[in-house]
């Protein structure tokens, strides 16, 4: 059904006859007629009836007429529709430890993707690399990475770890050797860098006193907090926990030899071969390098 039709219908009612509203529609009174004509061969039934020169509404003319303002009106609000804008967004799934997954990522997404739809696995290095290749997971982030195939490691950063003990701790008296850490449960292998545990500690270089073993960083934080233990954490995990602690509950770093005081990890992203470096991934990477260039 035609707008205009249903307009020139009303008008013809409105002013009395084709004369008059042929001439405030701007059309011809044969064109009027006809466009008249039309609109009652579309709805099946007589709107007028010839009398003399003129012409005479009927009763389903007049039902008709009565009904129009509120078709035109809801012609009008579907005219005004919009496709929405609203974004169906695709689900991004990280697959990380501990370290970056805890206080990192959840910093990350809330300044920087706050909106996205995010799924967050924990996945040991070797694990997380299968993650991605079979697509189960999009983006890994990891300081050990582990050659996969169909996988593809980005070197972002380097992030310095240290030995660190409540603030005020009888530890920070002792000797490394003497130190009761508490250390990752979960072993890694065949890291080229050689690292075996998950925290980075370099065991393969210098042995430690393994007094805990904890399945999560968190509890060995805890640990630490009670002055139970010490654990090798990177600096910037420590910046994140003290932040919301009070002065004699911050953990503060402790005095390694020299030897000791350049434990650096580099931190890579981990994404399938071949993938286009997408915009969470660029925020990523800045993300990354910049919790180094903060200290």
């Amino acid at each position: 059904m035609e707008t205009d039709r249903l307009i020139q219908f009303k008008t013809v009612v409105d002013t009395g006859g084709l004369m008059k509203a042929s001439e405030l529609l701007g059309i011809s009174g044969g064109g009027l007629s006809k466009s008249i004509k039309s609109l009652e061969d579309e709805m099946g039934y007589k709107l007028f009836n010839h009398k003399g020169r003129g012409l005479e509404i009927t009763e389903m003319g007049i039902e008709f007429y009565n009904k129009i303002p509120n078709l035109l009106k809801a012609l009008d609000e579907l005219k005004s529709l919009k496709p929405s804008k609203k974004h169906i967004y695709k689900t991004i799934k990280f697959a990380t430890f501990e370290v970056f997954s805890t206080y990192f990522l959840a910093d990350f997404i809330a300044k920087h993707i706050p909106q996205e739809d995010i799924h967050i696995q924990e996945a040991i290095p070797g694990e997380m690399e299968k993650l991605i290749s079979e697509g189960i997971c999009d983006i890994g982030i990891t300081y050990d990475p582990i050659p996969f195939k169909g996988v593809e490691f980005l070197k972002i950063s380097t992030i310095k770890g240290g030995v660190y003990a409540l603030k005020d701790s009888k530890f920070h008296k002792q000797k490394v050797h003497e130190l009761p850490f508490a250390v990752p449960v979960s072993p890694i292998k065949s890291t080229p860098s050689g690292v075996k545990g998950l925290d980075g500690w370099p065991d393969h270089l210098v042995e430690r006193r393994t007094t805990f073993k904890v399945e999560m960083m968190q509890t060995a934080l805890e640990l630490v907090s009670q002055d139970l233990a010490v654990a090798f954490l990177p600096d910037f995990i420590i910046d994140f926990y003290n932040k919301h602690r009070l002065t004699t509950k911050k953990l503060t770093q402790f005095k390694l030899p020299t030897s000791f005081k350049n434990i650096r990890r580099d931190v890579y992203i981990i994404q399938r071969k071949g993938s286009v470096e997408s915009l969470v991934i660029k925020k990523l990477a800045k993300a990354l390098r910049q919790i180094q260039e903060a200290k």
